[in-house]
C-alpha cells in the first residue's frame, strides 16, 4: 500500500511539471493518478462538502445539459472534452488530502521547476531561430527579418498561446513569494534568480492581462515587504525595459498601440483583426447573441456558430475569416449556457477566494485573481491549457494542507 501511495505522489508531481510542458500527456497521468487512488480509501463526503467543488460540479453538469438543445453535437463533445478536467479532478486529485507539508511542497515545486524548464526552452528555440534566420539572410536564402521579435509574444511562447504562459509564470511568481509560508525552501540567490527569469519572461511574452497582473503581485510585493527603495529601482527597471522593447520590437509596440487605438476610437473598424480592437467587435457581437439567447443560451455546441451568423450579418471580415471566440470567459459561458451558467462561474471564483481567504491561503486567493483578471481578456476553459491549470490548482490549493490552507477537517466552509 505505501508503494502505491508513493506511486500516486510522484505521478501528481508529474502532472504539475507537464502542465507548462507537456499538456498532451496530462490526460494519461491523470488516468494514472486515479488509477492509483482507487488501491486505498477516499474521503469523497468531504470533497462533496466543499461549496467551490459542487459549484465546479454544477458548471460543468450545465455544459452536459447544454448538448440537449445544441444542434452542433460535434463541437458540443469537444467543449465537454476540453472541460472534462473540471469533473475529474476534484476526484483525482483526492489523495492529496493525505498529503503532508512536505508532499505538498514538492508538488508546488515540481510545478515552478516546470516553468522554469518551459522558459529555458523557449529561450533556447528562439536563439537558435535568431541565429538561423541571420545566417539564412547572410546566404541570401531568407527576405524576412524577424529579429528580435523571435523572442516576443507567439514566437517566444512555444508550448501555449502567450497569454496562458504568462498565467501560469504569474502562479509561480506567488508560489515564490510565499515560498516560505508554503515550506518552499530556496535560497535568496536562487530565489531572486526564478523571480527575475520569469518576471522577463512575462514581458516579453508581451501578454497585456499578464503584465497587468505582474504590475499587480509587484506593487503588493513591495507593499507587503515594505521595500520602498527596491520597489523604486525594480519599477525603474522595470519601464525601462518597457520602453526598450516598445522602441526596437515593432511587434511588442504594435500589441499596445492597438489598446489605446481601441480605448480612443469611437467606431472600430469592421475589418479589424488587432486583438484589442477584435475584441471590441466580438464583445459587440456577444451581446447580439445574448439578446437572442437570453436564460438559456445557445446550447453548449451553438455558440461559435451563432457568432459567425453575426460577424456576418455586421460586416465584422477580419474576425470572421479568424473565426475568433469572445476572448472573454464570463461572456463565453453566457452566450452558451446562459444565465445558469454565468452563475455557477461567479459561484465558482466566490466560493473559492471566500474559502481561502477563510483559511489565510493567499496563493488560493492570488489564483482566483489571476483567473479572474484572464477570464475578462480571454476564454480560458475553451482550451486545455486553461482548463488544466484552473482545474488542476484550484483543487490542489482546496484539499493541500500547506500552513496557509486548511486541514481535511475544515474543508467544508
Amino acid at each position: 500500500m505505501t508503494q502505491v501511495r508513493n506511486i500516486n505522489f510522484y505521478l501528481i508531481c508529474s502532472l504539475s511539471f507537464c502542465l507548462p510542458l507537456f499538456q498532451h500527456l496530462t490526460p494519461l497521468i491523470a488516468i494514472l493518478v486515479w488509477v492509483s487512488s482507487l488501491f486505498f480509501k477516499n474521503n469523497y463526503a468531504a470533497v462533496l462538502k466543499n461549496k467551490t467543488v459542487i459549484s465546479l460540479l454544477i458548471f460543468h453538469v450545465l455544459y452536459c445539459l447544454g448538448m440537449i438543445y445544441t444542434d452542433n453535437n460535434q463541437q458540443g463533445l469537444f467543449n465537454l472534452q476540453v472541460k472534462l478536467s473540471l469533473l475529474l479532478f476534484p476526484f483525482v486529485l483526492i489523495p492529496i488530502l493525505e498529503f503532508d507539508r512536505e508532499k505538498t511542497r514538492t508538488v508546488f515545486s515540481f510545478f515552478i521547476y516546470g516553468c522554469l524548464t518551459a522558459c529555458a526552452i523557449c529561450f533556447l528555440l528562439a536563439t537558435y531561430r535568431y541565429i538561423e534566420e541571420k545566417w539564412l539572410i547572410s546566404q541570401h536564402l531568407y527576405n524576412l527579418n524577424y529579429g528580435i521579435n523571435f523572442f516576443l509574444s507567439s514566437r517566444l511562447s512555444y508550448f501555449m498561446h502567450p497569454s496562458y504562459f504568462a498565467m501560469y509564470l504569474a502562479f509561480s511568481i506567488i508560489l515564490l513569494i510565499y515560498s516560505k509560508e508554503l515550506g518552499l525552501y530556496f535560497s535568496n540567490r536562487v530565489l531572486n534568480l526564478l523571480l527575475i527569469t520569469f518576471s522577463i519572461t512575462v514581458f516579453f511574452l508581451a501578454s497585456k492581462a499578464g503584465i497587468i497582473i505582474y504590475f499587480l503581485i509587484a506593487v503588493f510585493y513591495f507593499i507587503k515587504n515594505k521595500k520602498t527603495k527596491l520597489a523604486l529601482v525594480f519599477f525603474g527597471i522595470i519601464v525601462a525595459l518597457f520602453f526598450i522593447l516598445f522602441a526596437i520590437a515593432p511587434e511588442f509596440a504594435n500589441k499596445f498601440r492597438g489598446v489605446a487605438k481601441a480605448v480612443t476610437e469611437k467606431n472600430v473598424e469592421s475589418n479589424a483583426t488587432e486583438s484589442s480592437s477584435a475584441r471590441v467587435l466580438v464583445w459587440q457581437s456577444a451581446v447580439e447573441v445574448i439578446s437572442s439567447h437570453p436564460f438559456w443560451g445557445t446550447g453548449t455546441g451553438d455558440s461559435q456558430e451563432e457568432l459567425q451568423k453575426i460577424y456576418e450579418k455586421k460586416g465584422y471580415t477580419g474576425v470572421l475569416e479568424k473565426k475568433l471566440n469572445l476572448h472573454n470567459q464570463f461572456l463565453e459561458t453566457f452566450v452558451t449556457i446562459g444565465i445558469p451558467g454565468l452563475m455557477a462561474l461567479l459561484l465558482i471564483l466566490y466560493f473559492g477566494i471566500s474559502f481561502f481567504y477563510a483559511n489565510k491561503n493567499y496563493a488560493g486567493i492570488f489564483l482566483i485573481l489571476i483567473i479572474s483578471i484572464n477570464f475578462l481578456f480571454e476564454s480560458m476553459l475553451e482550451t486545455q491549457a486553461g482548463t488544466l491549470f484552473f482545474a488542476f490548482w484550484l483543487i490542489v490549493l482546496l484539499y493541500s494542507k500547506s500552513s496557509n490552507s486548511i486541514d481535511e477537517q475544515k474543508l467544508s466552509l
